[in-house]
């Protein structure tokens, strides 16, 4: 649940810098998140793929 709410005011304060700081922003996230090897799921829809989870 703090989880959550970090990510809340994480949110926020990207809200609130400039569009040239949002985009210097989104950069380092991809950055960082690349050499993890995870795609996102935006990344599957706009491939086509969808993962089907078990019940």
């Amino acid at each position: 649940m703090l989880d959550g709410y970090r990510c809340m005011g994480r949110g926020e304060v990207f809200k609130a810098l400039t569009p040239e700081q949002q985009l210097e922003v989104r950069k380092k996230m991809l950055a960082r998140r690349a050499p993890q090897g995870n795609r996102s799921e935006s990344s599957r829809r706009q491939q086509g793929q969808t993962q089907v989870l078990p019940r």
